[in-house]
């Protein structure tokens, strides 16, 4: 029979996995580099089968975990003492890691804080343009945060508004202090790739 750390142990590298994408560029962030965050964007579709995965193991640990339970209560077998990997406790705590793992993807967003709060200083002379990139990698709100965050760091830079849904970012800047390939470099700095696709009105 499996044991109920193997099912605990896959149910974990599931729930990772599942959520890697996620993961990855939030780690990415807090380290100061970014040049894998979007190398994980390709398990992107097969995380509702990494889900399912992880909902079966850690069910078949809990299964495990109260028929152990069941056959020590009946006194058929001497009580042993539980191991670590098999205790109430550590199957809770590996459940909640898991939950917090698989609902990354809705909530990391949030887990970004806003850096950009300084206003450009802007000459009233020049006139601000604003240019579409398409951005491939993009698979949840944070991949959104992340590159919102790398564009507003950029000096020039006014405005940056990042889809991951449309694979876009909408990005409004001073043309004579930044340049459109200076912007694809700051996207770049973060993981994913950009490229320029036109100057709006």
């Amino acid at each position: 029979m499996i044991g109920n750390h193997k099912f605990i142990g896959l149910g974990l590298l599931a729930a990772l996995a599942a959520s890697l994408c996620c993961i990855a560029p939030l780690f990415a962030l807090l380290a100061g580099v970014g040049g894998a965050a979007s190398a994980f964007a390709p398990l992107e579709p097969f995380r509702p089968y990494l889900v399912g995965v992880a909902v079966l193991m850690l069910g078949a640990a809990w299964y495990q975990h109260f028929s152990c339970r069941k056959a020590d209560a009946c006194g058929c077998e001497p009580v042993k003492r539980i191991r670590l990997t098999r205790s109430f406790w550590f199957l809770t705590i590996a459940t909640l890691f898991c939950i917090a793992s698989l609902t990354l993807p809705y909530s990391v967003g949030y887990l970004y804080f806003d850096t950009h709060e300084k206003a450009l200083a802007l000459d009233e002379k020049v006139a601000l343009q604003k240019a579409v990139f398409s951005v491939e990698g993009m698979t949840c709100s944070g991949c959104e945060r992340a590159i919102s965050q790398a564009l507003h760091r950029v000096e020039g830079v006014a405005e940056a508004e990042v889809s991951y849904q449309k694979g876009l970012a909408v990005v409004t800047f001073n043309p004579e202090i930044i340049g459109l390939s200076d912007i694809e470099a700051a996207v770049r700095s973060t993981g994913y790739t950009a490229t320029y696709r036109e100057l709006l009105e």
